[in-house]
């Protein structure tokens, strides 16, 4: 399960996803709320280019005096939307290409395509989709706890679909079904590096909600996660049960989290545990302004070892805009703690820290300074700092 629950997806999807981190730009190809309103189709396309410098280019640990160099990223991304009376789409490219001034042969490139769409089959129940697919020049690049960090090859991909039902004014059933899979390729490059493990999940969740009142909505969770991992070698359950609640403090702040229990069946690599299985978070939002933070903690699948560990994770999104709306400051933080798969084995910790500062220079270009840092206790203390600026181009056009 590459993350759990709809509350975590859509934040990432929406602001925090390490491969968006370089450009988290006003001038992003964006629908406005008008267009979005309207129904047809909407082309969103945008391209952004500029320069930068890479304290690490090859993620070796901080005491082996890893090279670094400049580059040019080049960052198109192309989006298209349609809203109908019954039906919504959204279908969304985004492309990372880095090319180095003087380590040529490590010229990168990462890629994101994504869709997904919601329809409504009668007044009560609406039936949606989404599917996900990167490509990651690292395997930093997918974002997944538990994972030590390489210049390597990594391929995610994340597809399902569900139903809600309204059963009376204030009680809905959520039901849904993903399939996450993930893979690396081989280690030619650096052969000393430890095999990972890869796999896929087939995760199942059923959720009921119950709205006492305008502002507060309990309900409870049931999800299982059937996991097979290193070429089917590792196989085993995860069974997590929970109650939510859910609180809408004004009516751009919310309040959210669960809490319940997580039990792992035994496998070829692990006895059976159980453990508990928690998250809270806050998200303020209005038209212009974001600010997210969360806490989780449960089990999860561990695609770099085998096995699964107990997982806990930090995440933070914000998006300001000041000076008149020209300029705006957007950052994201990402952190997870790894609980060892062995007691002799240290728990392993990243960091993703990505921040931009823009400014809208014309209706249609923004110009950007940019920074981001990933960090991990693996092979010593491993750290990458990337930093520049570019300039982003964006525009939308309706489609007839």
């Amino acid at each position: 399960m590459l993350l759990r629950g709809g509350a975590a997806a859509a934040l990432l999807l929406a602001a925090a996803d390490w491969t968006r981190a370089q450009s988290v730009t006003g001038a992003q190809a964006t629908v406005t709320a008008e267009e979005a309103a309207t129904p047809g189709w909407v082309f969103a396309p945008s391209i952004g280019v500029g320069a930068s410098h890479d304290t690490n280019v090859l993620l070796l640990a901080v005491p082996d005096d890893p090279p670094r160099d400049s580059g040019m990223p080049l960052t198109p991304r192309a989006r298209l939307d349609y809203g109908g009376r019954l039906t919504n789409f959204g279908a969304e490219y985004y492309g990372s290409f880095l090319l180095y001034q003087d380590l040529r042969e490590l010229n990168s490139s990462d890629h994101q395509v994504g869709a997904h769409f919601r329809h409504r089959l009668s007044r009560r129940a609406t039936l949606f989709g989404q599917e996900s697919l990167t490509h990651a020049s690292t395997t930093a690049g997918l974002m997944i706890s538990g994972v030590p960090f390489y210049r390597l090859g990594s391929v995610s991909n994340a597809i399902g679909g569900g139903v809600d039902v309204l059963l009376s004014r204030h009680t809905t059933l959520h039901s849904s079904y993903s399939h996450d899979l993930v893979s690396f390729d081989s280690f030619d490059r650096q052969p000393a590096a430890p095999p990972l493990a890869g796999g896929y999940t087939h995760d199942v969740t059923t959720s009921l909600s119950q709205a006492l009142s305008p502002t507060v909505t309990i309900g409870g969770d049931y999800e299982i996660t059937r996991a097979v991992l290193a070429e089917g070698e590792d196989r085993f359950f995860i069974h997590t049960t929970t109650m939510t609640v859910e609180f809408h403090a004004s009516r751009q702040v919310v309040l959210s989290g669960y809490a319940g229990i997580s039990h792992v069946t035994a496998s070829a690599t692990q006895d059976p545990r159980t453990g508990p299985a928690l998250r809270a978070a806050v998200t303020r939002r209005d038209r212009r302004t974001l600010l997210t933070a969360s806490y989780e903690r449960t089990f999860v699948p561990s695609y770099g070892f085998g096995g699964t560990f107990p997982n806990q994770q930090w995440q933070g999104v914000l998006r300001v805009p000041f000076w008149r709306n020209r300029a705006y400051v957007e950052g994201s933080l990402t952190r997870f703690d790894n609980q060892p798969i062995e007691a002799t084995e240290d728990k392993l910790r990243s960091l993703f820290v990505g921040g931009v500062l823009g400014y809208r220079a014309t209706r249609w270009v923004n110009v950007e300074g940019f920074y981001r840092r990933t960090q991990q206790n693996v092979r010593g203390q491993l750290r990458r700092d990337e930093f520049g600026v570019q300039v982003v181009a964006a525009t939308s056009l309706r489609l007839r």
